[in-house]
């Protein structure tokens, strides 16, 4: 069982969180006018986007978006990331996986149906979802 450290990322301009994040070599997943999107550069802007999850093999960020500000979350594995800065947190991981093809509850293009999917949620110290899209 893995240990998680959680840090708080402050409310501010999505261009000031893409540059304190730099350019790890991660997916990011959000859904904005054009669609749902599934890259390994986040959103250059946040035109019709409510919410940006990224993560790589050792760490997981979760942003709210409003506007062109954001605010967010880091969750760590300690031991892995090296991070350890942030607050011990316990986490629940579900498996699940993305809508099916000829589901129309969504509109998901073909290439993001029936992926598996981790919901990584902390329960501790505050509840929040951390997606991560295979």
């Amino acid at each position: 069982m893995s240990e998680y450290t959680l840090d708080a990322l402050s409310w501010q301009p999505w261009a000031a969180h893409l540059k304190a994040l730099g350019s790890p070599a991660a997916r990011w997943f959000w859904c904005d006018l054009d669609g749902a999107h599934l890259s390994p550069r986040p959103p250059s802007r946040l035109r019709g986007v409510t919410h940006v999850w990224g993560w790589t093999a050792a760490t997981w960020w979760r942003f709210r978006c409003d506007g062109t500000d954001a605010v967010g979350a880091q969750l760590a594995i300690a031991s892995r990331s090296g991070a350890g800065a942030g607050e011990p947190c316990r986490v629940v991981e579900t498996p699940s996986t993305t809508w099916a093809t000829g589901d129309g509850r969504t509109a998901l293009t073909q290439a993001l149906r029936g992926r598996a999917v981790v919901l990584r949620q902390t329960v501790d110290p505050v509840l929040l979802d951390f997606l991560e899209v295979a």
